[in-house]
């Protein structure tokens, strides 16, 4: 790869491929390139790899396939999804894509406990470090900061104050168990989660509980985020070291680095006036276990995934027909978990006075309806009932269930969604810019309330003190 520099490279050993051909390789070099990851793979010069590849060409073209080898310090190195680039025959070398990830694990042996390498035991392969790209945050918790010179400490207005805002504790229990971890910073401007040690009523997490959540987390994230929040990284095993992100086994993710164009502070948690309010933490102890059961049926993670791509469209009309087509998804979803597919719009017991009333009033213009009376008499005996996947219904009763008001600017939105789907019509631009940000916010405070978050959002008072995060001034300005 030109104009790289090798991050690993590879001592000799083979590619597996799903046919159960293999092929052996002398030496590797793998590269980042924006995230994505090659592998470079040289093979003995007497062997005749244009044969080979002639002789096995399905192998190489129709699936992904697998490395196993040793890195140059004698870790156990694996890639499991790799396929061919392109192959050079008169070089005897092959440059490969790199999918999904690669996993690096050193042996596991008997060490001494020390500050630096910490024995974990107790649980199988826990994790340690996940690197995350693309959380912005202003955090919550602080390091004491204590400075002195040979004649004596030095005070802290000399060291810019006596503490660092430089990490988010938060703690959060699923099935009954607790769990903590740290969020901070690291050199790229990117964040690490640190998964704690066990200490009193705290647990290690097994990597494969991690892997079972871990879509979950970070969508929860993304969601708070208001941008998707990627993996880079993962670190966990039976031993790891501090103050640098290592451990028994390291798999790095291969893809695009995601650079979000904008950060939705629909959730503030990226802005410095709410640092107090610990909006994280309290969501994740309060909030995610009741995420996670709702997502079993309403799919949020899709919902929330979808959402934060509308905010990095380009254009505002892409933006309002993910929107759109969101609000659709949830609705049905909701709607699905009711057994019963019909229902009354208002109650049966409410209706009977007001159907009474109506009839009345057919009966008075009976002479005037000449035959269609019955038919007019039929529709009205039916007009109190509907399918739970009636369009306008099912849109309210979401709403309903989220203890969010029915308001005029809401119903009128609801009209301007059917124009929408219907029509393809957006409308003029201040009228699309305010569809937009309302059906932002709804679908965003729909969320809130079915998961029981109450911390800080754009709605509540402190963001009028504050007229940096206005949803619509912060928006107009960014808008491409």
């Amino acid at each position: 790869m030109d104009n790289l520099v090798p991050i690993y490279r590879l001592k000799s050993g083979h590619i597996d491929f799903n046919q159960g051909l293999k092929l052996d390789f002398l030496l590797g070099l793998v590269y980042n390139d924006e995230g994505n990851l090659y592998i470079e793979l040289h093979f003995d010069e007497f062997l005749n790899l244009e044969e080979f590849y002639h002789n096995n060409q399905d192998a190489f073209e129709q699936d992904d396939y697998k490395l196993f080898c040793s890195t140059e310090d004698g870790y156990k190195f694996t890639a499991p999804k790799i396929l061919m680039k392109n192959l050079p025959f008169r070089k005897s070398k092959g440059n490969f894509y790199c999918f999904d990830h690669i996993k690096i694990e050193k042996e596991i042996h008997n060490r001494p406990s020390n500050d630096l390498e910490s024995e974990l035991e107790i649980v199988k392969d826990p994790i340690k470090y996940v690197k995350l790209e693309g959380l912005r945050i202003h955090h919550t918790s602080h390091t004491f900061i204590k400075a002195s010179r040979a004649y004596g400490p030095v005070r802290p207005d000399e060291v810019g104050g006596d503490k660092l805002w430089d990490h988010t504790e938060v703690t959060f229990q699923l099935d009954f168990r607790s769990y903590k971890f740290i969020i901070r910073k690291d050199d790229d401007g990117e964040s690490i989660i640190e998964f704690q040690s066990p200490q009193s009523q705290y647990l290690a997490m097994p990597y494969t509980f991690w892997e079972f959540i871990k879509l979950d987390f970070l969508e929860f994230l993304s969601f708070l985020n208001g941008a998707a929040v990627y993996i880079r990284a993962e670190y966990y095993g039976q031993y790891y070291s501090g103050g640098k992100l290592d451990a028994q086994i390291k798999k790095i993710y291969s893809a695009q680095h995601h650079k979000p164009y904008r950060w939705n502070n629909y959730i503030p948690i990226n802005n410095a006036w709410y640092k107090g309010d610990g909006i994280v933490s309290n969501a994740f102890l309060n909030c995610f276990e009741k995420y996670r059961n709702l997502n079993v049926l309403l799919d949020l993670n899709t919902i929330i995934f979808y959402l934060n791509n509308a905010e990095q469209a380009p254009s505002m009309g892409e933006r309002i027909f993910i929107q759109t087509i969101l609000l659709e998804r949830f609705s049905n979803k909701h709607a699905e978990t009711f057994e019963d597919p019909e229902t009354t719009i208002i109650d049966p017991d409410i209706y009977a006075p007001i159907h009474k009333e109506l009839v009345e009033v057919l009966e008075r213009n009976k002479k005037a309806m000449g035959g269609n009376f019955n038919l007019l008499n039929s529709k009205l005996s039916n007009i109190n009932n509907t399918k739970r996947k009636q369009t306008d219904f099912k849109f309210r009763q979401l709403i309903q269930a989220a203890n969010i008001e029915l308001t005029k600017e809401v119903e009128d939105l609801l009209i301007s969604r059917h124009k929408i789907v219907h029509s393809g019509d957006i409308g003029k631009s201040d009228e699309a810019r305010k569809n937009y940000f309302l059906m932002d916010k709804l679908l965003r405070k729909i969320i809130v309330n079915l998961i029981g978050y109450e911390g800080p959002t754009i709605d509540s008072g402190k963001h009028l003190q504050n007229p940096q995060i206005s949803p619509i001034r912060s928006a107009d300005k960014k808008e491409p």
